[in-house]
């Protein structure tokens, strides 16, 4: 009897106690689970660490370390979301000096496409200086191709502009004859000088976007393409005045140099005859005190007598 209570309870010790048992001998179901578990957690490792070194790689447009690392991302985690953006990528960093405008072009749609789409989902903040050098080899590809009006992008200027090189985009703008016929120029040029400190030429070619083309410069302000704070705020306070006619773009110029009659040192006459121009040029003379006062108002308020008005409130 006691035999054979020893021997049940045995039994029972030996069933109750398995699966601890074949655990600590690393052959149970909890084993391998918390195996199971930590293989996942080496791959997860694997991976992060493939992706930290692609990335890097990237930034640093290092092409070997970048296909490295691609692979070793691939063979822990085939469906990683990075693989596919970065493949673009790699390949961007792969092409060379375009030979002519048309592998140019080429270039340029790819910019403006996959690789832009993939540099900013890979890389975030980084895009930007990832595509400007490839930006710059299709600006210098570009270099004497004439402006098209059709096909405004396919200028110099705007390849320079992306990669942000206000210098060459200036040169590229000015070399193209009658470039202040073309608003998407005058914009272009503007945004330019700006960028290298010249407020004042900024705001001479943003005046004449006004004169030639005041819907093109209603579109750039609005779409947040003019980056001077003066002529943004302006532009808003204009939009408040009761005045008769009403401030249009075209006569936007006008209206700021009877708020800032100090700019009239800085900034030239408008070249053209139209009744805008005309009336910013006699707001001008009127603020450095040149020619008849009488006269100079007389022609204002026949050309616009809001502004004379704006102008008397002001003296």
């Amino acid at each position: 009897m006691i035999a054979g209570i020893a021997t049940l309870d045995v039994t029972w010790w030996f069933k109750a106690t398995a699966p601890a048992r074949a655990d600590a001998a690393g052959i149970g179901p909890r084993t391998r689970e918390k195996q199971l578990t930590q293989l996942d957690l080496f791959r997860d490792g694997r991976a992060t660490q493939a992706a930290n070194a692609l990335r890097w790689a990237l930034r640093n447009r290092e092409a070997g370390k970048a296909r490295r690392a691609h692979g070793k991302l691939a063979a822990a985690e085939p469906l990683h979301w990075w693989l596919k953006p970065a493949d673009k990528l790699i390949a961007a960093l792969d092409v060379g000096d375009p030979a002519e405008s048309g592998g140019a072009l080429a270039m340029l749609g790819l910019l403006e496409g996959e690789w832009m789409d993939a540099a900013t989902a890979l890389l975030a903040e980084d895009a930007e200086s990832f595509l400007a050098p490839l930006w710059r080899t299709v600006a210098a590809a570009l270099e004497g191709q004439p402006f098209d009006l059709a096909h405004p992008k396919r200028h110099a200027s705007w390849a320079w502009m992306r990669a942000g090189d206000w210098e060459e985009a200036h040169r590229s703008i000015g070399a193209v004859p009658n470039y202040r016929d073309h608003p998407v120029l005058l914009g272009r040029i503007a945004e330019a000088a700006w960028r290298l400190q010249g407020a004042f030429e900024a705001r001479g070619h943003w005046f004449g976007l006004c004169w030639l083309a005041p819907e093109a410069f209603e579109r750039l302000i609005g779409d947040g393409g003019i980056p001077d704070p003066e002529l943004r705020h302006g532009r808003e306070t204009c939009r408040d005045l009761d005045v008769e006619p009403e401030i249009s773009a075209a006569w936007f110029p006008a209206w700021l140099l009877v708020h800032r009659p100090g700019w009239s040192r800085m900034l030239s006459t408008a070249p053209g005859e139209s009744a805008p121009e005309t009336a910013y040029n006699t707001v001008r003379a009127l603020a450095r005190g040149c020619g008849p006062v009488v006269a100079q108002r007389a022609r204002l308020k026949r050309l616009h007598p809001g502004l004379l008005g704006l102008l008397l409130e002001r003296q």
